[in-house]
């Protein structure tokens, strides 16, 4: 049976155990002795939270829900930490198919208390009764980090390109006709080479095909019930992935978010939230060019975004 186990040879290894063997996460024994760079006793102000006991709690709230949910909720608990263990700035996450929010509160305290100035992105394809759920879900939380939620179709959501350190999709929520362009999409939202890919479905189902041909360097573990969770890296794209689009997208998008700041510095009344929209979309767009090797839009960026700064600096300077 998949689950989750502490022990092996130091007695504090936390590692997923499924048929095809142990999976191991991280040694709570590293926090223990102060090796990391996450204090034990001050996670986000909380004066006696400790990783070890955080992960605990989540834990034994998973155990309410039967076994398929139960793995998935300790399973994907124990990624984020992982991940955001390594990670001294706030997480931007995606959740790419939302449903009710059962699964948005777990990635929202998750993310809170490990950095309060992350952002949850949580998306769905309809405002129906899961939102008002989703919204009561999220108002029983006495701590949030930033939230937005987004309704549209899936594949034409005004999200990002590049804009999400995590990306997370369940098959079954979706419910989308073709996974190829489904998971095209997630993979375009996903930034850097260290952005995650977190993708819950069927152990034979048309996405799991999918993600076995274009992804060559994924991670998986058997939730049950036929299903698995894969995790993959943003730079483990393979070729049949989105990289060989990578530098034409970059640079095309470049040259649009530049045309747009030329537009927005051209006019005499420019908002200062349109200013700073700006100047974040245009951070986003450096960013790209620095992980494509494009040095020369890299420049062209920065001095536009330069720019935006020097009127924003004007608005906001004491007279």
């Amino acid at each position: 049976m998949a689950g989750l186990e502490i022990g092996g040879r130091t007695g504090s290894l936390v590692f997923w155990r499924d048929k095809s063997g142990e999976h191991p996460f991280f040694d709570i024994g590293d926090f223990l002795s102060n090796k990391s760079s996450v204090s034990l006793h001050s996670l986000d102000g909380q004066r006696f939270l400790t990783v070890p006991a955080f992960l605990a709690d989540l834990m034994r709230e998973a155990g309410q829900y039967p076994e398929l949910e139960r793995n998935k909720r300790i399973l994907l608990s124990t990624l984020m930490i992982r991940r955001l263990l390594a990670s001294p700035h706030p997480i931007r996450f995606l959740e790419y198919g939302c449903g009710d929010g059962g699964m948005s509160t777990l990635f929202a305290r998750i993310l809170v208390t490990f950095h309060e100035g992350s952002r949850l992105v949580c998306a769905s394809n309809a405002l129906d009764e899961n939102t008002r759920k989703w919204l009561a879900r999220m108002e029983g939380l006495e701590r949030l980090p930033h939230v937005d939620y987004h309704a549209g179709d899936y594949g034409a959501m005004e999200l990002p390109e590049r804009g999400f350190d995590m990306v997370y999709l369940d098959e079954e929520k979706l419910q989308f006709p073709d996974s190829e362009p489904l998971l095209e999409d997630a993979g375009r939202l996903v930034s850097g080479n260290d952005g995650l890919l977190f993708l819950v479905m069927e152990t034979d189902g048309a996405l799991a095909g999918c993600i076995r041909s274009s992804f060559s360097g994924r991670e998986e573990y058997e939730i049950g019930g036929g299903q698995f969770l894969a995790l993959v890296r943003a730079r483990e794209l393979s070729e049949n992935g989105r990289a060989a689009g990578d530098t034409h997208d970059i640079r095309n998008l470049a040259e649009k978010s530049m045309e747009s700041a030329e537009i927005l510095l051209g006019r005499d009344r420019a908002s200062l939230q349109e200013l700073s929209e700006m100047a974040v979309e245009l951070n986003e767009r450096v960013r790209g060019a620095v992980e494509a090797g494009e040095e020369d839009i890299k420049y062209r960026l920065i001095l536009a975004r330069e720019k935006v700064f020097r009127r924003i600096a004007g608005m906001t300077s004491p007279i």
